[in-house]
């Protein structure tokens, strides 16, 4: 059994390594501009960069504003600012500048994506959302976060055959595959396969290493859906409860 586990680490270790790297390049390449001005500005939108992920959004959105006003078709800037409004929850406004993004420029990846999936967020718009993961999905078949986010969506119309499959190429391609991994691990779990489930379980638990909130969706899946879970520990103290109550008798 160890054996198996330590080739297993072997090859996740490797998959995610090579799917990081591969989402590295991608990123350091969509924001790349020529010229003299260009520079300035790409220096601009590095540093706005930083201030997105210290979740610093007053000063993510003011560099962007300031790059848009050098440059009106500077893609990456206008979608930087429809995820600031999306991480503050203001997901209509979101939607606006993620449309607005991809008006402009028909070939950015990242303004569609975000575009599906603030979509994903309205039930009304699931059809929508879908259809633009399709279409994201033929220009980029590797896209991970389009994979995931086309499971989560299948998942909610209760196409577990989709989701599986979503989720499965979701996982093999490296970013989020600890989540991909505990969704496939519950649909097993409710389809009532416990040997692929089980498996699943401990690919997730892998990746959760560094990561609590995984680690504990993962102990919650295991003893039963968040729902269901919330349920059996309702049912829990009932039974303790009478439990007590017999021994008052």
């Amino acid at each position: 059994m160890k054996k198996h586990n330590t080739k297993t680490e072997i090859l996740e270790k490797r998959l995610f390594k090579s799917a990081f790297v591969l989402l590295c390049m991608i990123c350091a390449l969509a924001t790349v501009r020529c010229g003299p001005d260009a520079e300035a500005v790409n220096k601009m939108y590095r540093t706005a960069s930083k201030h997105l992920v210290k979740k610093e959004y007053d000063l993510a959105l003011r560099m962007c504003r300031d790059i848009l006003n050098n440059d009106p078709d500077y893609t990456n800037a206008r979608v930087m600012i429809g995820k600031i409004h999306f991480f503050n929850n203001k997901i209509k406004t979101a939607e606006e500048h993620f449309r607005e993004a991809r008006d402009r420029d028909d070939r950015s990846i990242d303004a569609l994506y975000w575009l599906a999936r603030v979509q994903g967020k309205n039930p009304r718009k699931h059809d929508i959302a879908l259809k633009n993961l399709e279409l994201l999905l033929k220009m980029d078949g590797n896209h991970i976060g389009a994979w995931y986010e086309k499971g989560l969506l299948l998942e909610l119309r209760k196409d577990n055959k989709g989701a599986m499959n979503a989720f499965r190429l979701a996982a093999s391609k490296g970013s989020k595959i600890g989540y991909a991994h505990l969704k496939l691990a519950r649909i097993y779990k409710n389809s009532g396969i416990t040997a692929m489930s089980e498996k699943e379980f401990a690919r997730a638990e892998f990746f959760a290493r560094g990561d609590a909130f995984l680690a504990k969706r993962i102990a919650r899946a295991r003893a039963g859906t968040p729902v269901g879970a919330a349920k059996e520990g309702k049912d829990a103290k009932g039974v303790k409860g009478a439990g007590k109550a017999k021994k008052n008798k």
